[in-house]
């Protein structure tokens, strides 16, 4: 679908899509004080804030998943009440979730039109034309998917491209997106945007939840900012900040410029404090000895011939374009995968883990990109934490239950969980609380290695900065660290060496200050385009 030439302002006269007035929630404590806020058609509308200021409790009110305590909901000017997200839909409200809610046994097309599949009557399912639709749908998104093919055979970020295009498909009036860019690489990123451009001259409002500034920036026409429930800053593009009430009106002539937000403002809004930069840990001594080594490495279809070596107390980066190898590197050290051929050594012993139980013995811990394959959802944080370490506290037929609380005590506040949070399911724990939850089972269980893939997807500044620090004390402890990340300047603050990949070989070694966004991106582009444009390779 083209672009229109034209980029027309919202009609200021026009009710909003949606809004929200004395909005108040709670669970244990309050997280919702009287939150007012308008979102208007055509506008991309950016909420920010800690993890835990109440975003994702105010979304949930809104595509009903949740009902407020108190305050009055509003759908094109007409109050509103839902009591499921069914209803919601109903209203045009759709909201594609950062833990995504898709069937990963079904196909593409299968997920995309749950619910709405065409019958040939008597209750049978038109498969042929359940794949036209998903076709056209995909084709519309500019998304190049195969609607055949099943999802648990895709990587997580056309997994999430397929959530997007079926909040797309479902919404008439507002599309909430929840971090929709944490797994994606650059060009999904440019299709992605592309698609809200054209879905916000189209009238929809869209309301995105990011912590990428540098994304926010570019498509962005207004920032509203919660910090422990309450709006404490809004600002329209091109118009002035207001803190605590609606921006400014927008910019001269109907055309944003995302450029005028004054981000660090932004940023203090949101921790309250001044934000500083966390930098890599100190190297590792000339003479500190190798901890891991792996040596002619190799998978079938994801790299081969790779050599690696980490020193005690030292950070190695991984760096390169989604499906270079990276993230079934990470997954063959821990055991999840078997290597085709090489041979590994921890502290110089044989150790080639044959599953994660064998990998968890030998001293190796691993967070994956996607937290949730790694939790318990219905297990208190407690039990999640300690899930590395039954052997602890277990005595044949029983767990030993006061050491098991004095393991996950420790290891939780270690790692910055707040105790108001350790009986509760994991599965009502925010993001960034969820991955620090994480991080407290390998402090519970110490590692000598510990295999980091996407350490800080979808978490917010003071969270990022936290784990940064738990990474840190790690190194200083002697562990070996390996980090598999898309954010290069998470790998520039962290890592002491990165290698970046390239269809499945290692391209280049960077080390120190010559760990550069420009030098991984140069290296990590396909070799017939590293003379051009390094973006046009994608985002390692």
């Amino acid at each position: 679908m083209p672009i229109p030439p034209t980029d027309p302002a919202p009609d200021p006269a026009a009710p909003p899509a949606v809004a929200v007035a004395g909005i108040w929630k709670s669970f244990a404590a309050p997280v919702l004080r009287g939150v007012t806020a308008e979102f208007r058609p055509g506008e991309i509308h950016a909420l920010l804030g800690m993890n835990g200021a109440g975003k994702s409790t105010l979304m949930k009110i809104i595509a009903g998943a949740l009902q407020p305590e108190r305050g009055v909901l509003q759908v094109n000017g007409q109050p509103a009440r839902f009591r499921h997200p069914r209803e919601a839909l109903a209203a045009g409200i759709a909201m594609v979730y950062q833990e995504l809610d898709l069937a990963p046994h079904l196909t593409v097309a299968a997920n995309l039109l749950l619910g709405a599949e065409p019958g040939r009557g008597w209750g049978r399912l038109d498969a042929a034309a359940e794949r036209r639709a998903a076709r056209d749908l995909l084709d519309e998104c500019g998304i190049a998917l195969d609607p055949a093919r099943r999802l648990r055979d895709l990587r997580t970020g056309q997994r999430q491209l397929v959530a997007i295009a079926k909040g797309f498909h479902r919404a008439r009036r507002l599309l909430i997106l929840d971090e929709p860019t944490s797994a994606l690489n650059a060009a999904e990123v440019r299709t992605l945007f592309q698609l809200l451009e054209r879905l916000r001259r189209g009238g929809l409002a869209i309301i995105y939840i990011s912590h990428r500034f540098e994304e926010l920036a570019q498509i962005a026409c207004r920032v509203t900012v919660l910090r422990n429930g309450d709006i404490v800053f809004s600002a329209a593009a091109g118009g002035e900040a207001a803190n605590g009430e609606r921006g400014a009106a927008h910019a001269s002539a109907g055309r944003y410029t995302p450029a005028g937000f004054d981000w660090p403002a932004i940023a203090a809004a949101m921790v309250g404090e001044k934000v500083t930069v966390t930098r890599h840990a100190a190297a590792p001594a000339a003479d500190a000895p190798v901890r891991y080594e792996l040596r002619g490495a190799a998978l079938r279809g994801h790299f081969s011939g790779l050599d690696l070596a980490i020193r005690a107390g030292e950070a190695v980066g991984l760096a390169g374009i989604a499906g270079d190898g990276r993230a079934a590197l990470a997954e063959c050290i821990f055991g999840l995968r078997r290597f085709d051929a090489g041979e590994a050594r921890l502290d110089g012993r044989p150790a080639l883990a044959r599953g994660s139980t064998e990998a968890v013995r030998q001293g190796l811990g691993f967070i994956p990109e996607d937290r949730a394959q790694a939790l318990c959802p219905q297990l208190p944080a407690t039990a999640n934490a300690t899930l590395a370490t039954v052997p602890a506290f277990a005595s044949w037929w029983r767990l030993r239950r006061r050491r098991e609380a004095a393991i996950a005590a420790d290891s939780l506040a270690a790692s910055g969980v707040e105790d108001r949070f350790w009986r509760l399911p994991s599965r009502s724990l925010s993001g960034g609380t969820q991955q620090k939850l994480l991080f407290a089972r390998w402090l519970a269980q110490p590692s000598r290695l510990l295999i980091l893939n996407e350490p800080t997807r979808g978490v917010d500044i003071r969270a990022r900065r936290d784990i940064h620090q738990q990474i840190a004390a790690r190194l200083r402890a002697g562990a070996a660290v390996l980090v598999v990340s898309s954010d290069l300047e998470e790998l520039m603050q962290l890592c002491h060496r990165v290698l970046v990949l390239r269809r499945g070989r290692v391209a280049q070694e960077l080390a120190g200050d010559a760990i550069t966004r420009e030098a991984m991106l140069l290296a990590a582009a396909p070799a017939e385009k590293a003379a051009g444009s390094a973006d046009a390779g994608g985002q390692p």
